[in-house]
């Protein structure tokens, strides 16, 4: 199958880039689209971390203003540690980084989870790299972090092992990465050692 992009526009550039496309695609029944206009949100590619105390059995979450849930009922999200892999990184390099400014803990052993796996590829080039991480709650010396620098406002939620799960399946998440890293732990808690983690 073959596309052709007939012409390509920056029509936005600020925290985030927008760019338009006109194209044109080969159909599956045969013969060729008609030349067709769609917007792609550039965003990048994305790093997010679900962190759990397996020795304390303790998951540790974040909360922050998101603006993409303004329009619903509260914009403050609980989910996982979260952030953009910049020129030059690797992921599991910024899943510790981002351990480490948005919860203040260092990260043991990362276990990829999924990914890169895209987030709303109908509009969005964002992909994430979902990892499982190693942390020691006791380590937890304050539950506000984020960077001044970038308007982080992050308050650490730290959830026993049954009242995540019991949160997870009352479908009361509203993020994609931890609703799909909640149930892979929950598939997978048998074989999670149950020692300290790594410091």
């Amino acid at each position: 199958m073959k596309y052709s992009i007939h012409n390509k526009q920056v029509v936005y550039q600020g925290f985030f880039q927008m760019v338009r496309y006109e194209l044109s695609h080969e159909l599956f029944g045969g013969g060729q689209s008609d030349l067709f206009t769609r917007e792609v949100l550039n965003r990048g590619d994305a790093v997010a971390v679900l962190l759990h105390d397996p020795s304390k059995e303790k998951v540790v979450l974040v909360e922050q203003f998101r603006v993409g849930a303004i329009e619903s009922d509260s914009p403050w999200i609980t989910e996982l540690v979260a952030g953009i892999v910049e020129s030059g990184e690797e992921s599991k390099e910024v899943a510790v980084r981002e351990t480490q400014e948005e919860s203040g803990l260092n990260v043991g052993d990362l276990v990829s989870i999924a990914g890169p796996f895209y987030n709303s590829v109908g509009g969005s080039s964002e992909t994430t790299h979902l990892f499982y991480g190693l942390v020691d709650t006791t380590l937890i010396t304050c539950d506000i972090n984020g960077l001044d620098n970038e308007n982080e406002d992050i308050r650490l939620v730290v959830m026993d092992e049954r009242d995540f799960f019991s949160t997870l399946s009352a479908n009361r998440f509203r993020s994609a990465s931890l609703l799909l890293a909640g149930y892979w732990l929950k598939n997978r808690l048998e074989w999670v050692p149950k020692t300290s983690a790594q410091r």
